[in-house]
């Protein structure tokens, strides 16, 4: 599976101020690599950057068990409110329940909202908390996420994170030659999820 994103990150201009009194800043990474932190590999899995696009590759088997991924300390130095994107890449492994991309933000790999992308079209939201994970949704083979949206390179899958609430949303940007095209993002698929009542501090 190939994985191409771009990050963007909402950061108020103080930490607690929920409502963002200052103005946002957007990042946009270069996907070459830099400052990202591989993470430990199983399974023969294999997180790799590549060129020509600048892109990251996370090569895992579809018939074995295996993991691999990065991670990225500085990127979103806010963690009560931002909005981050990915573009994603199904090259090997398409139409499964099983082989997914996850898209983790928090504090740490022990606290974070998850949001896991299935090869099939599933989508699903839940959080690690205290180093459990904790399910909360999910939206099961979204009918506009076909195999199409999924191997052509323009399906991107987008992460708010508010106080007290999050939402997953998910659309098909087609490029062409000249640049983007003028037709703008359809999403398919958005759904907001207040964090469970159960959870007093979300990651």
């Amino acid at each position: 599976m190939s994985n191409r994103y771009s990050v963007t990150s909402t950061t108020p201009a103080l930490d607690g101020d929920a409502l963002g009194g200052g103005t946002p800043t957007t990042n946009s990474d270069a996907m070459a690599g830099s400052g990202w932190s591989t993470a430990s590999a199983t399974g023969g899995a294999v997180a790799s950057w590549a060129s020509s696009p600048a892109r990251l590759t996370l090569d895992c088997d579809p018939g074995a068990a295996g993991s691999c991924g990065v991670t990225h300390t500085t990127k979103l130095p806010n963690r009560e409110e931002y909005s981050i994107a990915i573009r994603v890449q199904v090259v090997n492994g398409d139409n499964s329940n099983q082989t997914r991309v996850i898209l983790a933000c928090g504090q740490s790999a022990s606290d974070c909202a998850q949001m896991a992308f299935f090869t099939d079209g599933s989508i699903e939201v839940g959080a690690t908390i205290g180093g459990s994970y904790v399910y909360w949704y999910v939206a099961s083979t979204i009918a506009a996420i076909d195999s199409t949206a999924r191997t052509g390179g323009e399906l991107w899958l987008r992460f708010d994170r508010m106080p007290g609430l999050i939402a997953i949303s998910c659309g098909r940007s087609d490029f062409s030659n000249t640049g983007p095209s003028s037709s703008p993002i359809a999403m398919p698929g958005s759904f907001w999820i207040p964090w469970p009542t159960t959870t007093s501090t979300p990651p």
